[in-house]
């Protein structure tokens, strides 16, 4: 699993086409690795390692359009779940969590990076998480 997903908190209408995904990510950060999943069955579509600010980052792309995940710092997750945030609808809620949902933050438009690494270093930021076993 990843160290940081961005995903709805539940499953979407919408869902973000893998190529169109491909052609931001080119345009947006320098794209050190890429690679299409083959394999139909697979959770992954594509998975790449680009730089965020001089640090290697790999990001995944879920096969459902729905979920990335990144391999890397809470910084660089906060640089790509912003930039996910402008691939979706305006009035999408995306959540920015870790990989032990232990840490959780809602991204909004006024959201910012400072925040998000805040959010995930500072336990009384980050949202309450709900153990829905209880």
């Amino acid at each position: 699993m990843a160290d940081y997903l961005i995903s709805p908190p539940e499953k979407p209408d919408w869902s973000i086409d893998a190529d169109h995904f491909t052609e931001v990510l080119h345009d947006r950060w320098v794209v050190l690795d890429f690679a299409r999943d083959a394999d139909p069955e697979g959770h992954i579509d594509l998975e790449a390692d680009i730089l965020v600010d001089e640090e290697p980052v790999t990001l995944v792309l879920h096969r459902s359009g729905d979920a990335v995940g990144v391999y890397g710092s809470i910084r660089a997750a906060g640089e790509v779940a912003l930039w996910v945030a402008t691939l979706v609808p305006d009035d999408a809620m995306l959540w920015i969590y870790d990989e032990s949902f232990s840490h959780r933050l809602t991204l909004t438009e006024d959201t910012t990076v400072t925040e998000i690494v805040a959010a995930f270093t500072d336990d009384s930021l980050s949202e309450k998480i709900i153990d829905l076993d209880d």
